[in-house]
């Protein structure tokens, strides 16, 4: 019984080691496909710079495109008729909306508040429910939203101070101001009354591995406002910084922008 035992393991070992060999060889020259082979990791600094103006950045990845990650504020900018030579207007800085901007998901299904067409609801058989398109908003209001995203200047890491600290402790939203510094107000091209055409531009200086840069983040801000703990933590965080155009940095945000 135990030589029978040991021969059929040795009969099952030899059927794993050519099942092994035949599928190095298939692979090697009946599909043409080599072992691979150690290749040196080349490491480097991605290049923010697109070679574009900020209109053609955005068309490249507007709606039809390949990464349509603009398509919605692409057609905002189309339905508003907003003068699309402020996209190529030098020493500009722009905030972009993704589509998750536009409109997003909350935990339940609905359309969330921090996006575009979620917090800017519209009347429906005299409801106010989410919007499902700009057709639903006058080009105006979209154009005046779309102004509020453009500030003359340049503004990214080298001049945008730190306003705040963030709190590592867990599950916590209390921020830190530092006293010392000043947040940067700025001016939009929107024509709304004052302190509506304002934009506030901070980062934080946390102890992650990098830091951000938020917008309309001050105190008594309601922007992306939350309230875990003490405090309020306002503000939205840009998720893509620093996306280079010849005429000027664009910074993307995946939330609804307003003062």
């Amino acid at each position: 019984m135990k030589k029978k035992h040991i021969h059929i393991k040795f009969i099952m070992t030899n059927l794993l080691v050519c099942c092994l060999l035949t599928i190095i060889v298939s692979c090697n020259k009946l599909a043409g496909l080599p072992l691979q082979t150690n290749t040196p990791f080349l490491g480097g600094t991605i290049n923010p710079n697109t070679g574009m103006t900020a209109w053609d950045y955005i068309k490249s990845r507007g709606l039809g495109k390949g990464d349509s990650l603009y398509s919605l504020m692409y057609q905002a900018i189309i339905y508003s008729g907003i003068d699309t030579n402020l996209y190529v207007q030098p020493n500009t800085t722009y905030i972009l909306y993704s589509d998750s901007a536009i409109i997003s998901h909350s935990s339940t299904g609905g359309v969330s508040t921090s996006s575009y067409w979620g917090h800017n609801k519209v009347k429906v058989n005299g409801k106010s429910v989410a919007a499902t398109s700009w057709q639903q908003y006058t080009p105006d209001s979209v154009k005046n939203n779309l102004a509020y995203l453009i500030i003359p200047g340049l503004f990214n890491f080298n001049n945008i101070p730190i306003a705040f600290i963030l709190n590592d402790a867990p599950n916590s939203d209390v921020i830190n101001w530092h006293t010392d510094s000043t947040r940067l107000f700025h001016n939009t091209l929107s024509s709304l009354p004052y302190p509506y055409n304002t934009v506030c531009l901070s980062q934080s200086d946390s102890n992650s591995t990098y830091q951000s840069i938020y917008i309309n983040a001050f105190p008594g801000s309601t922007q992306g406002a939350t309230s875990k703990g003490l405090a309020a933590f306002p503000g939205v965080k840009v998720s893509t910084s620093n996306i280079i155009v010849k005429n000027g940095v664009m910074h993307s945000v995946d939330k609804v922008i307003y003062y």
